[in-house]
């Protein structure tokens, strides 16, 4: 019979190491640990977590669920009775994945699918969307450079805006010369090395007024939807919107 899982004692979750290999005790550890009537600790719940659940690649995500449906069964035969848990976003959208007592939902959270081919996505909404102001526009003339180590030079006469958002707010530099926003309905690239605080748009003939916000992360428009910002960047959208700082002011407006 297990005895520290259901009286007095330090109430935690137990992490139990399937083959993330980052955090956890062995199952025969936490077994061992579950059953030590000297314990402080109250168990009243354990998990693991999936480290492939989010890849076609489904050899070790299998191993992982076998592993942690054995220890579940060993601790409920000896009579643990707290609560279990184990699927993360991608995970609890598996065909035929146990639940147990609750899902960790991450980026599900974010309104994104981050299963192989995506196939969830159409039940979720993206519920992040980043303005940043337009605070200067200027004419410049074919051949002009734009922002650090001339990165880009204006093939005709054109509009640069300037936008105040930058990589100190999370507007990855990696996106010089790649990214995209968007404005009423129409989209511009950036253009030019993103710096710190601005990056710097291609308008055109277009003269939006100052003070506008333009959006550069989310949204409606799929070139600028976060999921494909982070394939361009070849990296999750976990990490865009975990990037965005705290400089950046957050509405919670619906």
């Amino acid at each position: 019979m297990l005895m520290n899982s259901v009286y007095g004692g330090i109430k935690v979750h137990l992490n139990v190491n399937t083959g993330m290999n980052r955090l956890g005790l062995s199952p025969d550890q936490a077994m061992e640990l579950i059953a030590n009537p000297k314990s402080s600790l109250n168990i009243s719940g354990v998990y693991s977590h999936f480290s492939s659940s989010d890849t076609f690649h489904t050899q070790q995500y299998d191993v992982q669920n076998e592993c942690f449906k054995n220890f579940v069964m060993r601790i409920r035969q000896h009579g643990y009775k707290g609560m279990v848990h184990l699927a993360n976003s991608a995970g609890a959208l598996h065909n035929g994945q146990e639940l147990y007592d609750a899902i960790r939902l991450g980026i599900s959270l974010y309104g994104y699918d981050t299963t192989p081919d995506g196939q969830h996505q159409q039940f979720l909404k993206p519920a992040m969307e980043v303005l940043a102001p337009l605070v200067r526009v200027e004419h410049i003339k074919a051949g002009t450079s734009v922002s650090y180590a001339e990165k880009w030079q204006a093939a005709v006469d054109t509009n640069i805006g300037t936008l105040r958002i930058g990589y100190a707010d999370g507007y990855s530099r990696a996106l010089t010369n790649r990214g995209i926003v968007a404005f009423q309905g129409k989209t511009y690239p950036v253009v030019g090395t993103v710096t710190m605080d601005h990056i710097m748009i291609d308008l055109g003939d277009d003269k939006p007024v100052c003070g506008s916000l333009v959006t550069v992360l989310g949204g409606t428009h799929p070139p600028i939807q976060i999921a494909n910002i982070a394939k361009t960047l070849n990296t999750i959208s976990y990490e865009i919107c975990c990037n965005i700082s705290s400089r950046v002011v957050r509405d919670h407006t619906p």
